[in-house]
């Protein structure tokens, strides 16, 4: 298994320094290649996504598979340019990029924390650049470690370095709770599973 990680992570650092001369509309685009391609030849994939959009949204089959076949293409987006962010600049960044800022979410430090709720499979690499856009907050999330320490160790060093502070789920629970007592804006991904220990929720009108 170490033989396995360490050659898993030799073609990772092999993808990011292909990515990192190539423009990020070329990496974008080839990104979106790749989704589609996936979106072909995961079939048991594409099933339970279709499957479950038509549960969530109450769409028509043919509706919820254009959805779906966007999906897998801007997941392979987002996947490959997360290996070119971390060598792009802020401001070469957010040329690519815009954003609204909902009037809920408060300027300034308001005492306790707050949690920001997101998607699984989002840009992390993009989220945490939002450190030096908003330096009046301190930012952290909670993570799952990755199957493979040397890709683990990579991701939360280059995250670290943004100034997002990291709390592993099942080590650090408590110390996050302290973190957004103590006015930290705290990142969870809304689809962890949370084993027995958690609460039933509605979600698009089911439990």
């Amino acid at each position: 298994m170490k033989s396995l990680h360490f050659f898993a992570y030799l073609l990772y650092c092999g993808a990011t320094w292909l990515v990192r001369p190539v423009p990020l509309s070329v990496v974008f685009l080839t990104g979106k290649a790749f989704g589609l391609l996936a979106f072909f030849l995961m079939s048991k994939r594409r099933q339970l996504a279709v499957s479950n959009m038509r549960m969530a949204l109450k769409i028509p089959e043919k509706e919820a598979g254009d959805l779906t076949r966007q999906h897998f293409q801007n997941l392979g987006a987002n996947v490959l340019s997360m290996l070119k962010i971390p060598f792009m600049s802020d401001a070469a960044i957010w040329r690519h990029v815009t954003f609204d800022i909902a009037p809920e979410i408060p300027k300034e430090p308001v005492g306790k924390g707050w949690v920001a709720v997101f998607g699984h499979s989002s840009n992390w690499e993009l989220l945490g650049r939002l450190t030096k856009l908003f330096p009046q907050h301190r930012f952290g999330a909670l993570y799952r470690k990755l199957s493979n320490p040397a890709v683990n160790r990579h991701f939360n060093q280059s995250r670290a370095q943004m100034g997002v502070q990291l709390f592993d789920r099942q080590e650090d629970f408590w110390k996050s709770v302290a973190f957004l007592e103590s006015g930290g804006v705290l990142g969870v991904l809304s689809d962890q599973h949370a084993g027995i220990s958690g609460t039933w929720m509605p979600f698009f009108g089911r439990l």
